[in-house]
């Protein structure tokens, strides 16, 4: 557990509690494993989130004496992150598996004038938020690249596997950014964290991002939908092409077939047999019927 408290503007650092002074205006208990040491404190663990429990549940707690509220992470997986931030009097517990440390330097926020732990939970949750964005972007970018393929690679085998990739991404950037959103609205209505005119200014800026983000993947969700669409659609119309001019071809074949089926029967008494041209004959009425046929198709335009 590592522990920073601020004294005067003062920050310093350490690992065991009975270190920490008396007089000191911020501490912030960082926790990456709940160990003895962090026993200490008090933590109601039964409403703790960790990656170990499989729980996906943004929530907020409102205490007698404390507030508990847990947001995720986006991981490089795209998998939720539990983040837990605990605020109680002029401690800030946060409890996380070691992403918090991606997001945000700790002595950074401390250094912030007049921060108190109310001020840097909500910077958390906005880091944490604005950190979305590049997820939500690079889904975007994919489907605008796949967009561009659709032109000049719609046959391709693997263009809707790219497809259901990109919406099975888009489905996880998802199961994360909606459930904060929720969480959101029970901080503004719920709860007694957000009070100042700061705080409740940084609680609206985190909302709209969350609605930026949701319009996002609105967007990349209708994209999808008419991509594929639009490849259905397309080869639906090429397989019916191809059936049409198969079903062409055997119309234009089976006159000639029925021919070569009744001289192909071996009768000794057929007349047209024993002609000198008769063969060249057939051939010329064949090759009538065939091109009387095409022109007939093309006339209406079924070729």
């Amino acid at each position: 557990m590592d522990i920073y408290y601020k004294v005067q503007k003062e920050i310093s650092q350490t690992s065991k509690i009975d270190d920490i002074p008396e007089n000191v205006d911020f501490v912030w208990y960082d926790i990456q494993e709940l160990d003895s040491e962090s026993a200490q404190l008090g933590i109601v663990t039964k409403d703790l989130e960790d990656i170990k429990t499989g729980s996906y549940l943004p929530k907020y707690i409102d205490y007698n004496d404390s507030r508990l509220f847990v947001c995720h992470a986006m991981g490089m997986d795209l998998k939720a992150q539990p983040i837990n931030i605990i605020v109680s009097g002029n401690q800030l517990i946060t409890y996380h598996n070691g992403i918090l440390d991606d997001l945000i330097d700790i002595e950074t926020v401390l250094k912030i004038d007049d921060i108190n732990p109310v001020d840097a939970s909500l910077t958390i949750l906005e880091r944490t938020v604005e950190n979305y964005f590049k997820a939500a972007y690079d889904v975007e970018e994919d489907v605008f690249a796949l967009e561009d393929r659709q032109g000049t690679n719609r046959q391709s085998r693997g263009f809707m596997d790219d497809v259901f990739e990109i919406r099975s991404r888009l489905l996880k950037v998802k199961r994360v950014i909606l459930p904060v959103s929720e969480l959101v609205i029970s901080i503004r209505t719920e709860g007694r964290l957000v009070e100042g005119s700061h705080q409740k200014s940084v609680l609206r800026h985190i909302d709209l991002m969350l609605k930026r983000q949701m319009n996002i993947i609105r967007s990349i969700d209708d994209m999808t939908d008419e991509i594929r669409d639009n490849y259905v659609s397309y080869n639906s119309y090429k397989t019916n092409r191809v059936m049409t001019l198969l079903t062409l071809i055997s119309a234009i074949f089976l006159p000639l077939t029925l021919i070569t089926g009744i001289y192909g029967m071996n009768f000794d008494y057929m007349p047209e047999l024993s002609w000198h041209y008769g063969y060249f004959i057939i051939m010329g009425i064949m090759l009538f019927i065939s091109i009387a046929m095409l022109m007939y198709f093309k006339i209406k335009k079924w070729l």
